[in-house]
């Protein structure tokens, strides 16, 4: 006779292995990446990355949190969403940018002025 707690483990054992098999076919990405406030660079990182899962990056000034997806060979996108803590009130902002493999883009975060974003990503 079967224990039933013998069907939790082995419950628990399939999971640990889809979630393993899922980690180990998402690709690996290099990021870059830079924030500038009327020409002030507020943070500035190149991190290694997953793709579909959320990278997050935070200083006392700004936290940013990027999700890149690979929609090609040769093709990122990077959605991000940017928390301006040195606002009064903080001001939360979203930014989607599609960029080929090497390439680096820069653009205003949501059209805002004084708020450039550059983004850069390596598919190896």
């Amino acid at each position: 006779m079967s224990s039933p707690i013998g069907g939790f483990y082995l419950n628990a054992q399939y999971r640990k292995q889809a979630d393993q098999f899922e980690l180990d076919n998402k690709l690996k990405l290099e990021l870059t990446i830079k924030l500038e406030l009327d020409g002030k660079c507020l943070i500035e990182a190149a991190k290694s990355s997953l793709s579909d899962s959320a990278l997050l990056l935070d200083n006392e000034q700004v936290t940013i949190t990027l999700t890149p997806s690979v929609i090609s060979e040769t093709l990122i996108q990077i959605h991000s969403e940017i928390i301006i803590k040195q606002f009064d009130p903080i001001k939360t902002l979203q930014q989607q940018l599609t960029i080929e493999s090497g390439e680096q883009l820069s653009t205003l975060v949501e059209g805002e002025p004084h708020l450039q974003l550059t983004l850069g990503g390596v598919i190896p």
